[in-house]
């Protein structure tokens, strides 16, 4: 759903706020919604995951190479997939921090130019803008940063696991060799739920932010 559709569906709660105010809680809603979706992707990543991992431990454990070679295929579906997702999360990051940037950069001309005109209560509200945008910018500058070390940290594991491959591909792949795999696996899960948890983390934020804004226009 786009931002302009949010707009028009909440017009009628939010008319009576300033222009400025309806635009950010359009963009609220839309935030709280792109972080649910996310949620929901992430659990549904992380389960996948789960269940790969097991299939690969009971074939090696079975020495069933069939159904091992069968895991190790999705594994490697499952790992390019995250990587594009990672990579594309990461492009948007970096699209949100240069968006802030020009807010804060703007709030910040707006304060200069109420002064210029001598107009103090203008400059006040537009200082409280800025403050709300500088810490949305440290916000979208913190996520790009986990963003960059999540992609950073799969695409390790993925060539760590690539490197490792081929003796399990002949069949002569030592214990200390499964066992190395087998931790790089838990880490791609400890990757996973750590995302989920992000996410919980976001949408907890997106509640905070909502309160902070409803507290601000009542005043």
């Amino acid at each position: 759903m786009s931002r302009f559709t949010l707009f028009l569906i909440l017009c009628p709660f939010i008319a009576a706020a300033t222009p400025g105010d309806r635009l950010e809680a359009v963009d609220n809603v839309a935030d709280r919604a792109d972080d649910r979706r996310d949620l929901a992707n992430d659990r549904i990543d992380r389960a996948r995951l789960v269940v790969l991992v097991d299939d690969w431990h009971d074939a090696r454990a079975a020495g069933n190479g069939a159904a091992e070679t069968r895991a190790d295929d999705a594994l490697r579906r499952w790992v390019r997939q995250e990587i594009a997702e990672s990579a594309h999360e990461v492009r948007e990051a970096r699209v949100e921090v240069a968006q802030s940037t020009g807010e804060v950069i703007r709030e910040q001309q707006e304060v200069a130019r109420d002064r210029r005109r001598g107009r103090p209560a203008a400059a006040a509200d537009d200082r409280r803008d800025r403050r709300d945008d500088s810490q949305d910018l440290r916000d979208d500058q913190r996520d790009l940063s986990r963003e960059q070390a999540d992609l950073t940290a799969t695409v390790r594991i993925a060539e760590q696991l690539r490197d490792g491959q081929p003796a399990f591909e002949r069949g002569n792949a030592t214990p200390a060799q499964a066992a190395e795999k087998s931790r790089l696996l838990r880490q791609l899960q400890v990757l996973a739920r750590a995302e989920v948890a992000r996410d919980h983390g976001e949408l907890r934020e997106d509640r905070a932010e909502t309160r902070e804004d409803r507290r601000e226009r009542s005043e």
